[in-house]
């Protein structure tokens, strides 16, 4: 793959995101167990993907955002779990720790 296509995946992938994280964090407020473990099972499915990504910035840091997207992946792999157990308040917390991984991600990798 291009350098083009390699960006216009990734740029991609995090539309993708950011999509699912409005709808994740409308189904919280809706009380929609099934939409959060929906969407959430949509986001793990693109991990391996997140994880070899190229950043913008602090190209030297690439391992780095493996372990970020490792968290990542860990706080998502909960709200599901809290999700399929109708824990709605546990989704939300856990979904929250993971929006914080995607923030510390695009401040540290992107322009």
């Amino acid at each position: 793959m291009h350098a083009e296509e390699h960006m216009a995946a990734q740029h991609s992938l995090m539309a993708t995101y950011a999509q699912a994280q409005a709808k994740i964090n409308e189904a919280l407020q809706k009380g929609d167990a099934a939409v959060v473990k929906a969407e959430t099972r949509k986001l793990l499915a693109t991990i391996p993907e997140l994880k070899k990504v190229t950043p913008h910035k602090n190209l030297k840091g690439q391992k780095a955002i493996g372990r970020i997207a490792a968290a990542f992946e860990a706080d998502l792999k909960i709200t599901a779990a809290k999700a399929a157990k109708r824990d709605l308040a546990g989704a939300g917390k856990s979904f929250e720790k993971a929006e914080g991984k995607c923030s510390a991600c695009h401040a540290k990798f992107r322009d």
